[in-house]
C-alpha cells in the first residue's frame, strides 16, 4: 500500500564512490543532505555524517560500521571502515555505495507547477473548515511553504507524497520474479484494517485542519495493491478462499505434524516400527554426527533395518519401509500421508529445552501479560503495538526496553521495570485503532469512559455489600481426619493445587459465603480440590451438591467421589437419566432425610422435587454448558450456600466477575508430572489421514474418539469408518438422543476396553477420562466453538502416553473469519495450561457485547479489558469514598547492565513473566523471594537480572516519597524530588542517619546528592534501596 519513488530515481540517488576517484567534498556533502543524511559533530548513528577538515565521516544506513572518506583536493584518497567504540580501522574499501535514508526520494523537475497544485488544494481544503481549524491549516501550510522553498523535501515528505509521481513496490521487482504470499487471508484482512485505520485518521485530521483534501492519495489505491503480473504462490496453514489471485493449480498435501519425542527414544522406536509396518519411507534428521550414530545403533539393536546417510538429496528414490538417519539439521518434519513419507526433524527428537514456567505473582497477570506482537494498552499513552524487547547499548552498559509502536510509526521505549504500565489489549476480534503518542486523546477517552461507568459502579457496590452481609456457616476443620483423607489421593499435589485447596479451606473456615471460581486446565486436578471441600462439608454435617452439565460427567464425578469418600463413612449418590424412576424416588427421599452427604448429578438436581435436608456446598462444574433456565435455578439454589465453580475455559462473564473482584478466583496452571502437550493437527478431512491416525493409535493398543456432531447421519458416518478399518475393529456410537440404558452401555464398553473406536457427538466434551484413549478426530471442527474444541482436545493425552488431536474441515470449504480464528487459535495454543488464553481468545473472537451488554462493550473496546477493569475499580472506590494513592512519574538512570540474557532464559514468554514479577517488588524480602524463585528454575541468577531487580525495587520505594528522578553512575548518586518538602522528609533524614550516609543538597532545585563516590554503581544502587526502605519502615512504625 506504500508509495515509493520510481526505481530510476532511487538508483540515480545512490552515491557511488571509489578510491582515487574525482569527486569534490562539497559535492558529496550536498548529495548526502539531499539523500536525507543529518550533519552532526560526531557520527554515532546510521543516517549521520560529519565533516572534519578534508575528511567526511558517514554512517551508511545499510552498513553495520561507519566509514571515513579522506580527500586530497577534489579526489577521494581513501575510504576506511572503522569501529565506533574505539575508532580503530577495520578495513580499507575500494568501492562504496551510500544509499538514501528514505525509500522516497524527491527529484522535482517543475517546482512552480507542483507548488501551484498543492496551493490550489490548500485553498479548496480551507473553505470547509471552522475558523480555529482554518488558522491551524494556514499555519501548517506556511511551514510547508518555507520548507518547500528551501527544498527540505524529506522534512515535508508527508505533504508531497500525494502530489508527485510514485509507484508501488512491485516496480522494484523483476518481471520474472516469484511472489510468495504467506497466508493470503491474514494479508488481506491486515491490509483492510490498515486502510480502514488510514481512512479514520484522514477524516479526523482533515476536520481538524492538519492535512489537505488531496492527501487521501498518500497510499496506493486498495484495488491496485494486488494487481501483480508475476508468478504467484500462496502458502496456507488452513485452506481458505484465495482473495489475492485465482490459482491455476492447488496442491494440497495430506499431511500432519510429526510427534515431539522430547528425547524419549522408546516412543520414537514405537513409531518407526509402526511406519515400517505400513511401508512408509522414514528419514530422521539427527542434527549431529554423534546423535545420528547413536540413533542408528539404538534402532539396529531393536531390530530396525536402518542406514546412516549424511547427504539425503532425493527422497523419492527411497524404498518402501526404508529407514534413513542423517546427521543434517532440519528443524521440523511432517508426515506426508499420500506419499508415504515420514520426516522427523531435529527439534522433534530433542529433550524439551525447558518445561520450566515462570508463574505470574498476580493471578490477574495470567490473563493480561503482554508478549511481542500483541496490542497493548499503556496507562498514560493508550493503545500501541508491542514490538518486543530491544537491548540498547550505552557507553558502558546495556538495558532492555519494551518497544511500543503508536499511530504514525512513533515509538516509545519503555524500561522493562515499568512493564506494569502496560497490559494486553483484549476487547473484540477487530484490531484496535492505535493512539497518537504525545496527544491527550487517550486521557480524554479514559475520562469519558469513567463518567459512563459510574452507574455500573453503583450496581457493583450493591453486589459487594449484599455479598458481605450474607453470613454463612463457619466450618470446623479436623486436621487429623483431613490429613487422613489427603493421604488417600494417589498423586502428588502440584503447588497450584495446594494453593487452591488452601484458598477454599480459608473461605469455609471464615464464616463468609464462599463464591470462588477455580480455573484450571483439563486434567489439572480441579476435582480433587472440590472433593476436599466436600469432605469438610460432610465432616460438618452439611450436604454437597456436585452439579455437572452432562450425564457422563456426572457419572464420572460420582465414581470418583464414591471411591474417595465412602471409606470415610460419607454417603455418595448420583441422580441423572441413567437412574430408573424407582431409583430416583428412593434417592430423593434419602436426600431429604439427610441420608446422602454428597449428591452428583445433572440439571435433574435443579428440579422442584429435589429437597435437601441441609445443603451447605454447591460444586458447579463447567457452568458455561448449562442453559439459561438452568442458570436461573442455580442462582436461586446458591443464594446463601458456599459455591465452588470449576472451569477449564471460563466463560467471559465468569472470568470478568473473578477479575474485577465480584467473585474470588484461584488458578491451577501447573500440569501434573509427566504430562505432555497433545500433538495438534488442523487439516482438510481425508480418509487417508483418518485411517492413518486410527491405525497409529490401535497399533499401540489404544482407543480412538471421533467427534461427529450430526445425529441424523452419525450411523452412516460410522458405517463409512467401518468400511475403512475393517470388520474386526469394534466401533461404538454415542449421542444424546439415545435411550439412557443404551448410552450407558456404550460408555461402559469404552471404559472396559470392549470398544476400539467411539464415534460420538459433543456429549463427551466433558466427562470422558480414559487413559487408553489418546487419539481424537473432530469432524467439521469449524462448526464448533473455541472452548468446545479445547475441551474436546482435553479428552486425550491425560495419561503419560502422548495424545494426538486432529481437527478437520470439509475439503475446499471457505471458512468464515471467526471459524478461521478459532482453528488458528487451537493450533497456536498447544502448550499445557492454555485454557485461560483460550478463554481470553474466545472473548476476543465473540466480542464483549454478550459479557456486559452493548454499551459497556463499546467502552471496553476504546480502552481494552484490563484498563476498563482499572477504571471501573477506581469509580467504585471513589463512590465508596476510598481515596486511592496516585503515584507521580519517576525516571531512573542507572548506568549498569539491566536485562535478562537470552542464553539464561530462552523463552520470550518466561522473560516477560519475570519482568512482570520484578515490577511488583517493594521490599528486600520480596526481592530475595523472586530471585530465589528464578534461581530454583534456571540456576544461578546473572548479575544483570539482580541489577534489574534492584532498579525495580528502587523505583517502587522512591515513588513513595515523590522522587522525580534518580541518577546513578560512576561520578553521581542523586535523587531529584518534586518539591523540597518531600526531599526534607524526616523519615529519610532518620534513615540516612541510621545508615551513616552523608548527603548534600544542590543550590537549585530539589536535588539530594549522596556522598557515595568511592562505591561501585551496583553498591550505590543497593544503598539507595536501603535508604528508602528503612525510611518507609520508620514511617510505618510511627503510624
Amino acid at each position: 500500500m506504500k508509495k515509493f519513488s520510481s526505481p530510476s530515481i532511487f538508483k540515480n540517488s545512490i552515491i557511488s564512490l571509489k578510491d582515487d576517484f574525482e569527486y569534490s567534498q562539497k559535492q558529496l556533502i550536498q548529495s548526502l543532505i539531499n539523500n536525507g543524511y543529518k550533519q552532526v559533530d560526531l557520527v554515532l548513528s546510521k543516517g549521520e555524517f560529519s565533516v572534519r577538515g578534508d575528511t567526511v565521516h558517514v554512517f551508511n544506513i545499510s552498513c553495520d560500521y561507519p566509514v571515513k572518506i579522506e580527500f586530497f583536493d577534489n579526489t577521494i584518497e581513501s575510504i576506511t571502515m572503522y569501529n565506533l567504540d574505539d575508532f580503530k580501522s577495520i578495513k580499507k574499501i575500494k568501492n562504496f555505495d551510500i544509499l538514501p535514508t528514505s525509500d522516497f526520494i524527491f527529484r522535482i523537475e517543475n517546482k512552480s507547477q507542483l507548488y501551484s497544485i498543492i496551493e490550489a488544494d490548500f485553498h479548496k481544503s480551507v473553505k470547509n473548515l471552522d475558523a480555529n481549524e482554518q488558522i491551524k491549516l494556514k499555519t501548517n501550510f506556511e511551514e510547508f511553504k518555507i520548507n518547500f522553498e528551501a527544498e527540505n523535501y524529506l522534512y515535508i515528505k508527508n505533504w508531497l507524497v500525494s502530489y508527485v509521481e510514485c509507484c508501488g513496490i512491485s516496480q522494484y521487482v523483476n518481471s520474472n520474479a516469484l511472489v510468495v504470499f504467506d497466508d493470503t487471508k491474514l494479508i488481506v484482512d491486515s491490509l483492510k484494517n490498515e486502510y480502514e485505520q488510514f481512512k479514520n485518521s484522514y477524516d479526523l485530521l482533515l476536520k481538524s485542519g492538519e492535512i489537505l483534501l488531496g492527501q487521501k492519495n498518500r497510499f496506493i489505491a486498495y484495488d491496485d495493491v494486488f494487481k501483480l503480473n508475476f508468478q504467484m504462490v500462496s502458502f496456507q496453514q488452513i485452506t481458505t478462499a484465495n482473495k489475492i489471485f485465482q490459482p491455476t493449480h492447488i496442491e494440497s498435501y495430506k499431511s500432519s505434524a510429526e510427534t515431539n519425542y522430547y528425547g524419549n527414544y522408546d516412543l520414537l522406536l514405537e513409531d518407526v516400527r509402526y511406519y515400517c509396518e505400513f511401508n512408509n519411507r522414514i528419514v530422521i534428521f539427527a542434527g549431529s554426527q554423534s546423535i545420528a550414530q547413536y540413533l542408528c545403533k539404538f534402532l539396529s539393536q531393536n531390530n530396525v533395518n536402518v542406514k546412516l546417510k549424511n547427504d539425503v538429496e532425493n527422497l523419492s528414490s527411497l524404498s518402501a519401509g526404508e529407514v534413513i538417519v542423517s546427521s543434517e539439521d532440519i528443524t521440523y518434519g511432517g508426515i506426508f500421508i499420500e506419499d508415504k513419507l515420514v520426516i522427523i526433524g531435529t527439534k522433534e527428537l530433542l529433550k524439551k529445552t525447558s518445561t520450566k514456567k515462570v508463574v505470574a505473582n498476580n493471578k490477574k497477570d495470567e490473563f493480561t501479560l503482554p508478549k511481542a506482537g500483541d496490542y497493548v494498552v499503556h496507562e498514560n499513552f493508550g493503545i500501541a503495538l508491542c514490538q518486543g524487547v530491544q537491548r540498547l547499548k550505552f557507553s558502558n552498559y546495556e538495558k532492555d526496553y519494551i518497544i511500543l509502536q503508536y499511530d504514525g510509526g512513533d515509538k516509545l521505549y519503555l524500561p522493562t521495570e515499568q512493564i506494569g504500565l502496560i497490559s494486553t489489549y483484549v476487547s473484540s476480534g477487530k484490531e484496535p485503532k492505535l493512539n497518537k503518542l504525545g496527544s491527550k486523546e487517550f486521557e480524554n477517552t479514559k475520562a469519558k469512559v469513567k463518567s459512563k461507568l459510574k452507574e455500573l459502579a453503583f450496581d457493583l457496590i450493591g453486589l459487594y455489600r449484599e455479598r458481605e452481609q450474607i453470613r454463612g456457616v463457619k466450618y470446623e476443620v479436623d486436621k487429623k481426619s483431613l490429613i487422613e483423607f489427603e493421604n488417600t489421593f494417589p498423586y502428588d499435589e502440584t503447588d497450584d493445587q495446594i494453593s487452591a485447596i488452601s484458598d477454599v479451606i480459608c473461605d469455609m473456615k471464615s464464616g463468609k459465603v464462599m463464591d470462588r471460581i477455580l480455573c484450571g486446565d483439563v486434567g489439572y486436578g480441579k476435582t480433587e480440590v472440590a472433593l476436599r471441600s466436600a469432605f469438610i462439608a460432610a465432616s460438618n454435617n452439611k450436604q454437597t451438591c456436585f452439579l455437572a452439565p452432562t450425564t457422563i460427567l456426572s457419572e464420572q464425578h460420582y465414581n470418583t467421589a464414591k471411591s474417595r469418600l465412602e471409606a470415610f463413612g460419607i454417603n455418595v449418590e448420583c441422580l441423572n437419566r441413567f437412574k430408573t424412576k424407582k431409583e430416583q424416588i428412593q434417592i430423593l427421599q434419602k436426600l431429604k432425610n439427610g441420608e446422602i452427604d454428597v449428591i452428583c448429578g445433572t440439571h435433574r438436581l435443579l428440579s422442584s422435587d429435589v429437597v435437601f435436608k441441609d445443603l451447605g456446598l454447591l460444586i458447579l462444574d463447567e457452568e458455561q454448558r448449562f442453559g439459561v433456565g438452568d442458570k436461573e435455578k442455580i442462582k436461586r439454589l446458591k443464594s446463601n450456600i458456599n459455591v465452588l465453580t470449576l472451569s477449564a475455559t471460563p466463560i467471559p462473564r465468569t472470568l470478568h466477575m473473578g477479575l474485577v473482584g465480584i467473585r474470588d478466583i484461584s488458578l491451577i496452571t501447573t500440569p501434573p508430572k509427566g504430562r505432555l502437550p497433545v500433538q495438534t493437527t488442523v487439516a482438510e478431512y481425508s480418509d487417508v489421514m483418518v485411517l492413518s491416525a486410527i491405525n497409529r493409535e490401535l497399533a499401540r493398543n489404544g482407543q480412538v474418539l471421533i467427534i461427529y456432531n450430526r445425529v441424523e447421519t452419525i450411523y452412516d458416518f460410522a458405517s463409512h469408518i467401518r468400511s475403512l478399518v475393517g470388520k474386526d475393529i469394534k466401533i461404538g456410537v454415542a449421542h444424546g438422543q439415545m435411550d439412557a440404558g443404551e448410552l450407558e452401555n456404550e460408555i461402559l464398553n469404552l471404559y472396559k476396553g470392549n470398544t476400539n473406536i467411539l464415534i460420538s457427538t459433543t456429549l463427551i466434551e466433558n466427562g470422558i477420562d480414559l487413559p487408553s484413549a489418546n487419539t481424537l478426530i473432530v469432524i467439521d471442527a469449524d462448526k464448533l466453538g473455541l472452548s468446545q474444541l479445547y475441551q474436546l482436545k482435553g479428552r486425550v493425552g491425560r495419561s503419560k502416553n502422548l495424545g494426538y488431536a486432529y481437527f478437520t474441515f470439509k475439503k475446499n470449504v471457505t471458512l468464515s473469519q471467526d471459524a478461521y480464528k478459532r482453528l488458528n487459535a487451537i493450533m497456536e495454543f498447544t502448550e499445557l495450561g492454555s485454557g485461560f488464553k483460550i478463554a481470553m481468545k474466545d472473548l476476543e473472537i465473540r466480542g464483549c457485547g454478550n459479557v456486559l451488554g452493548a454499551e459497556q462493550s463499546g467502552h471496553m473496546a476504546k480502552v481494552g479489558y484490563d484498563m476498563y477493569c482499572k477504571i471501573l475499580s477506581q469509580a467504585v472506590n471513589e463512590i465508596k469514598g476510598q481515596k486511592q494513592k496516585e503515584y507521580k512519574d519517576i525516571k531512573l538512570d542507572v548506568a549498569t547492565n539491566c536485562y535478562i540474557p537470552e542464553n539464561y532464559i530462552e523463552s520470550s514468554e518466561n522473560r516477560f513473566r519475570i519482568y512482570n514479577n520484578l515490577k511488583q517488588i517493594n521490599s528486600s524480602q520480596q526481592l530475595n523471594k523472586v530471585l530465589n524463585e528464578i534461581e530454583t528454575l534456571f540456576g544461578k541468577v546473572p548479575e544483570e537480572i539482580e541489577n534489574l531487580a534492584y532498579v525495580a525495587l528502587l523505583r517502587n520505594l522512591a515513588r513513595e516519597f515523590e522522587v522525580k528522578k534518580i541518577n546513578i553512575d560512576k561520578e553521581r548518586c542523586q535523587a531529584e524530588f518534586y518539591d523540597k518538602t518531600t526531599m526534607l522528609n524526616k523519615n529519610i533524614y532518620n534513615s540516612l542517619k541510621q545508615l551513616q550516609i552523608k548527603v548534600y543538597y544542590s543550590d537549585t532545585g530539589s536535588i539530594m546528592n549522596f556522598m557515595l563516590r568511592e562505591y561501585s554503581i551496583r553498591k550505590k544502587l543497593r544503598l539507595l534501596c536501603e535508604v528508602f526502605e528503612k525510611a518507609l519502615m520508620i514511617a510505618e512504625k510511627e503510624k
